[in-house]
């Protein structure tokens, strides 16, 4: 469960550091929902169908 914490903390640090370089906050806003979606369907087995 830690390894998969940090795995998740690193992707969500990724994420807003590509929101910083590419300054387009409103798309990140925007997509940040369906990314988190599909972080939690990745890293979470017990979540698929």
């Amino acid at each position: 469960m830690n390894k998969l914490f940090i795995k998740f903390s690193s992707t969500i640090i990724q994420i807003l550091m590509l929101e910083t370089v590419l300054k387009k906050h409103e798309v990140v806003e925007r997509l940040f929902p369906y990314l988190l979606d599909w972080l939690i369907y990745q890293y979470i087995p017990s979540t698929r169908p």
